[in-house]
């Protein structure tokens, strides 16, 4: 019978009836980040290997969805987080010694909040991305030139398609809205055969989360809209195609979890999350889409919906804390009785560190694991789902072709900017047939202020901000053909 590792160190599972309990920390915070709720630490339990409790009177979330085991949250408390960090640290220590785990324990998703909490002279601190927040009276309408791209996408949806809004209820809508995920996963995983690895990992993973949220979202306090829609052109009849959830967030926030949508239906991501936060969430000032999960692109996109607010994000690693024998023991011959070298346990020093590298080294020379290494990493895979392995298969067979895409890329953006400058009206009608939404203006003006820098040798500002406008440009349109949302996206 299995036993899970990680209940020696007095951890269990995300429950239902957990929720009580771990609301009562999440409630005690002023600023929450999106990522402080019992929803979202319950849909990803699975895809996270998310375990908890409650240690030093502190939510303690521990994370072993790569092996390693870290802190998914800082731990959430009124007094003494320092002890309760001290105390998930070691925990941390002890099972990564054990696992055979390089990486070094850490916390991730600290918000500036709980940051201040903890003594900074002990820890090392790295951003770790930004929650973003936007005006919700301003996403319900839309209003501004800035939003002018956004708006004509939404209304071109309402004219081209017959549309209507329900909310979500398990019994009528699980079933198509689940088919409508496969297909996105299905669409994307197709799009995106020749992306690395990470990306594959992360669009299961959020898969499988998805498709808790549509079995429990009534227990998880999540509010769900979907949208039938049928083609003015079509004689299809209507369909479910688009869904979302959201909730609650702190007093002023409410936070869009998960948004999916028919990538045939173009405008309807704009739509949908317009009308979303005027049904559901217009009484609350501020709609958090979450962060951007270190996505260029996706970063852009979020941005271009002008957030009013950033919450920033941190990670922090506490100072190491033990160094074992610095020395391997010798191989003994078998049914030797020499004395095996002693453990030594203290305080890592400077000193220290040629020997810990050469240890390392050692241990995890490239391309040549040792056969207890390989059946340690066989093992965490039996741990993951088949349609993670089959992600990480696909992965790995297509991850060569992943330069090849950067370049040809990087020459298609040289190649429209050449042509700018060297054909100049002609080429921008060109560009502009094939990308509608693109600022015309701006466009014509950066090629313009580029041709005059090369013409009379100056500074090339304009030169490169041209480069820059067509490499968002291009990337905005691989994203519009292939995500499912301008706003949640994996």
């Amino acid at each position: 019978m299995f036993t899970d590792p990680l209940s020696e160190f007095g951890l269990r599972p995300v429950t239902l009836a957990d929720r009580p309990a771990m609301d009562r920390f999440f409630r005690s915070l002023q600023s929450p980040l999106s990522d402080y709720t019992f929803s979202q630490l319950f849909t990803w339990r699975n895809s996270l290997r998310i375990a908890w409790n409650v240690i030093e009177n502190h939510l303690c979330v521990f994370a072993n969805g790569s092996g390693d085991l870290t802190l998914l949250l800082p731990p959430i408390g009124d007094t003494g987080s320092d002890r309760a960090l001290a105390r998930a640290a070691e925990i941390m220590d002890q099972y990564n010694a054990v696992h055979a785990c390089r990486e070094k324990s850490r916390v991730e998703y600290v918000s500036e909040e709980l940051l201040a909490r903890f003594d900074h002279g002990k820890l090392t601190v790295t951003p770790q991305g930004t929650d973003y927040l936007y005006d919700t009276a301003r996403m319900i309408d839309l209003a501004g030139g800035d939003l002018a791209s956004k708006r004509q996408a939404k209304n071109r949806f309402m004219r081209n398609y017959c549309n209507r809004s329900e909310s979500y209820q398990i019994d009528r809508h699980v079933v198509p809205c689940r088919e409508l995920l496969n297909s996105w996963k299905e669409r994307q995983d197709t799009t995106h055969a020749a992306d690395g690895t990470s990306s594959a990992i992360k669009r299961t993973k959020e898969s499988l989360a998805t498709q808790l949220t549509l079995e429990h979202a009534h227990e998880l306090g999540l509010q769900g809209m979907v949208v039938y829609a049928k083609d003015n052109n079509s004689a299809d009849a209507e369909s479910i195609k688009a869904f979302t959830f959201g909730e609650p967030l702190g007093s002023d926030q409410s936070s869009i979890v998960i948004e999916k949508t028919d990538l045939e239906c173009k405008g309807l991501a704009q739509f949908i999350f317009s009308e979303f936060c005027r049904t559901t969430w217009s009484d609350r000032p501020y709609v958090n889409a979450g962060d951007d999960w270190g996505l260029e692109s996706l970063a852009w996109t979020k941005s271009s919906y002008r957030p009013v607010k950033l919450l920033k994000k941190f990670s922090m690693s506490p100072p190491a804390r033990n160094a074992i024998s610095l020395s391997p023991p010798h191989r003994q011959a078998e049914n030797s009785n020499a004395a095996v070298p002693s453990l030594i346990i203290r305080d890592v020093r400077r000193e220290d560190l040629p020997a810990i590298s050469a240890l390392e080294q050692g241990c995890f020379s490239a391309y040549n694991l040792s056969k207890r290494q390989l059946q340690y990493l066989a093992k965490i895979l039996r741990r993951e789902e088949d349609e993670t392995l089959e992600s990480i298969r696909n992965a790995i067979e297509n991850s060569k072709a992943d330069s090849r895409r950067d370049t040809a890329a990087l020459h298609r953006i040289e190649a429209w900017r050449e042509r700018l400058l060297d054909e100049g009206d002609a080429a921008l009608a060109e560009l502009l047939a094939a990308h509608p939404t693109a600022d015309r203006q701006h466009l014509r003006q950066l090629a313009r202020n580029a041709k005059d820098e090369r013409l009379h040798h100056k500074p090339l500002h304009a030169y490169r901000d041209l480069f820059r406008a067509l490499r968002e440009l291009l990337d905005e349109a691989t994203e519009t053909g292939s995500q499912d949302s301008e706003i949640d996206e994996a």
